[in-house]
């Protein structure tokens, strides 16, 4: 079964965090992100990892700078 995103730019960032992960055996920064998608801001990176929280594909782990766990 495929998995189901609301936006777009939510499965571009699952994607990378899947990919980044697969290559480095750790998640992502925020700022790792952020620089993926060519962003200067990270609200909107917090926006996309809490959709993708929020529909059950990542979440956090608290106090971890690179706190992202899979789900799926």
């Amino acid at each position: 079964m495929a998995l189901m995103f609301d936006l777009p730019i939510d499965k571009k960032v699952y994607d990378f965090i899947v990919e980044f992960m697969d290559t480095n055996g750790f998640a992502p920064t925020h700022t790792e992100i952020s620089e993926y998608l060519g962003r200067k801001t990270f609200g909107s990176v917090g926006k996309i990892l809490h959709r993708l929280k929020d529909q059950e594909h990542i979440s956090f782990v608290p106090n971890k700078k690179r706190g992202i766990r899979l789900l799926n």
